[in-house]
């Protein structure tokens, strides 16, 4: 990032930092045979998630980070198994998961020429438009530019409008994204740009973009800066703030950086001296004064209860010091069809905390019984949050109990809960959040 973003020193060492970490936080994924599962400490193979976990340690090692080599040879060799398999059921998320491995593969010059001339010779016509461009991407960089050419030609750049649950985690815009990294790969800049200003106007949009989606326009972007844009020679201009006052730039980075500091909502321009074009973003961050956000529903439902020991209904405006209550939280699915990949999270007040019956050894109480306990596929209790992780299926109830104490005297601000299906904003549920107080016993 160095390369395109002018960072401080601090930011530089941060962003470091934290792409050190998640290399080797990727040790708790991998399973027994090399490959990755979706969840920490899985034992479960997911072929999309195993082959992106790879395509960040190719793209790591590329740029100079150390990648444990038992982790990094026990992916490659799995994957390289992997894809010779044989593909059943070929529906296009499977044979785009396909393509995308012998993409990977041939990125970390391991190509699978039998495993790409049978996607090429056998289902091609049935393979999504995204596909083809990972297919091709792949046999170019094999060293096979004429039948990456065969392929690429004629070829369009519209894709399908669509979300997906799970799958390949995939979106329209993820695979706008897909593309024009292949085509900043073929340096094919005509074809390339009007796909990169796509992507950039809709990340400067203020919309929801799933985790997938957002990494991967990121990823091409930055390709493509550095590929067409950083050569373009210096960024030059002016910044007229709200009082008139100019900031002169001139940097040889793809991008400048200003802090404003006063005169919110009110306009600023941006004046280019130099060649080129540019694009303008502002961003801003802080903590709402007042929490607005209020209950809704999409698809899910959720409701909070509080509850006693006893399993009673708590008033939890004001609890003692020292007090033990439970939360409980349900889910529906409202739909005819099953979701998958759904998030359930809890913010807690700063006077509460969580007590983790699994890492107590405690049960939950007999009166739970009588509730829809044990969807979730992974738990995240954290010191400040609790998260489920689970499936859905049509018109499934699931309930989730977490076990509280009230520790800290004070008034505090019990957040907004919330459930949504992690890849498509469609689907989604939130109970406002309320004001709670801790009393003195």
């Amino acid at each position: 990032m160095r390369e395109i973003i002018e960072m401080q020193d601090r930011t530089a060492r941060k962003t470091d930092e934290h792409i050190n970490a998640a290399i080797e936080r990727l040790r708790i994924y991998q399973t027994y045979n090399g490959s990755f599962s979706y969840w920490p400490n899985g034992d479960r193979t997911n072929r999309w998630a195993s082959t992106y976990a790879g395509h960040f340690m190719v793209e790591a090692r590329a740029k100079g980070f150390h990648v444990p080599d038992d982790i990094y040879r026990n992916w490659l060799e799995n994957e390289k198994s992997a894809v010779r398999e044989n593909i059943y059921d070929p529906n296009s998320s499977k044979l785009l998961a396909r393509a995308y491995q012998v993409y990977v593969l041939a990125m970390a010059n391991e190509p699978a020429m039998g495993a790409m001339n049978l996607l090429r010779q056998n289902y091609f016509d049935k393979m999504p438009i995204t596909a083809k461009w990972l297919l091709a991407a792949a046999y170019e960089m094999a060293g096979s530019k004429n039948v990456a050419n065969t392929i690429i030609e004629g070829l369009g750049t519209e894709v399908i409008n669509y979300k997906e649950f799970s799958g390949t985690y995939g979106s329209s815009l993820r695979d706008q994204a897909i593309i024009l990294e292949i085509l900043t790969l073929r340096k094919d800049k005509e074809r390339a740009y009007p796909i990169f200003r796509d992507i950039a106007a809709e990340l400067s949009q203020d919309q929801w973009l799933s985790t997938q989606t957002s990494a991967y326009c990121l990823l091409a972007l930055g390709k493509f800066v550095k590929e067409f844009v950083s050569n373009e020679g210096p960024l030059k201009g002016e910044i007229i703030l709200p009082k008139g006052t100019r900031v002169k730039f001139d940097t040889k980075k793809s991008n400048f950086t200003l802090p404003i500091t006063e005169n919110f909502g009110e306009e600023v321009s941006v004046e280019l001296t130099g060649k080129g074009n540019a694009f303008v973003t502002m961003n801003w961050q802080g903590v709402p004064m007042v929490d607005t956000v209020s209950s809704m529903s999409s698809n899910l439902s959720l409701s909070r209860t509080f509850l006693t020991e006893d399993g009673m209904n708590l008033p939890v405006s004001s609890v003692k010091q020292g007090e033990t209550f439970w939360c409980l939280f349900s889910v529906n699915n409202l739909t005819e069809f099953n979701i998958e990949e759904v998030a359930l999270s809890q913010v807690l007040p700063a006077g509460w905390e969580i007590e983790n019956v699994r890492l107590m050894e405690e049960g939950y109480p007999a009166w739970s019984r009588n509730y829809k306990l044990g969807a979730e596929e992974y738990v995240d209790l954290r010191d400040d949050r609790a998260n489920w992780f689970m499936d859905l299926r049509r018109g499934q109830q699931a309930d989730f109990l977490l076990k509280l104490n009230a520790v800290t005297v004070g008034d505090f601000r019990l957040t907004a809960a919330e459930v949504s299906a992690m890849y498509n904003d469609r689907f989604k549920a939130r109970v406002a959040g309320r004001d709670v107080s801790v009393r003195e016993r």
